[in-house]
């Protein structure tokens, strides 16, 4: 990954669950329609920009493009910081500076 993860440890299980997703999907690349080692999705970049998660991944396909806006839609409601889940867009742990 060139630029590495830029965000906080409360994202980690987020970003397994869809590091996951998109490992499957690679998989599913490489045995149902031929694409090469080389091809095949690699990420880039995993950040935060405004308070949710984004990843950078090439190539992007449709079903790559699906996990992300689901990546992107859980990580507004969890702690970047802490992993708790945000109630009224604040972290009940008391991150709630940095939850804004």
């Amino acid at each position: 990954m060139s630029r590495g993860f830029c965000c906080g440890d409360g994202w980690f299980d987020l970003i397994d669950a869809f590091s996951a997703r998109i490992e499957a999907e690679s998989d599913r690349l490489r045995e149902a329609e031929g694409w090469e080692e080389a091809d095949l999705p690699m990420a880039t970049q995993v950040k935060e920009k405004l308070g949710t998660l984004r990843f950078h991944v090439r190539p992007r396909t449709p079903e790559i493009l699906e996990i992300f806006r689901a990546a992107f839609e859980a990580s507004q409601h969890i702690c970047e910081l802490c992993g708790e889940s945000k109630i009224m867009g604040r972290c009940p742990a008391g991150c709630a500076e940095f939850c804004d």
